[in-house]
């Protein structure tokens, strides 16, 4: 547990820092970050939801990165995809010099679950 900010990680490490399965949950919302972790940053795994919804694909920096699908506790499942890119309007950090990333987000129109009517 983070005295700072109250999450928490269950996992493996390597040298200090997150590595290979673990389980990262945000003490302010209980979202949670599942996945194969790699110096200290998820690179695969699923985004969490306390309801149950879920994002599950790729990440960079802890943010959902490229193309992953939307899971539904009604069993639907949407292809999305995560574009990252540098902020270009943003101020620098001044600790590490990164400027903030900003995400998008986009929607493909496939959903992977079919429906069954019965009379």
């Amino acid at each position: 547990t983070y005295k700072k900010t109250g999450d928490s990680y269950s996992g493996f490490w390597k040298y200090g820092n997150k590595h290979g399965i673990g389980t990262y949950i945000f003490n302010d919302n209980k979202i949670k970050l599942i996945g194969e972790w790699e110096n200290g940053n998820l690179k695969h795994g699923k985004w969490l939801f306390p309801n149950g919804v879920y994002w599950e694909g790729n990440f960079v920096k802890n943010k959902p990165s490229g193309i992953g699908h939307w899971h539904f506790s009604d069993g639907n499942q949407v292809k999305s995809e995560f574009i990252q890119a540098e902020d270009e309007e943003a101020d620098a950090n001044p600790d590490t010099g990164e400027k903030p990333v900003k995400i998008t987000s986009k929607i493909h129109a496939n959903v992977f679950n079919s429906l069954v009517f019965q009379d």
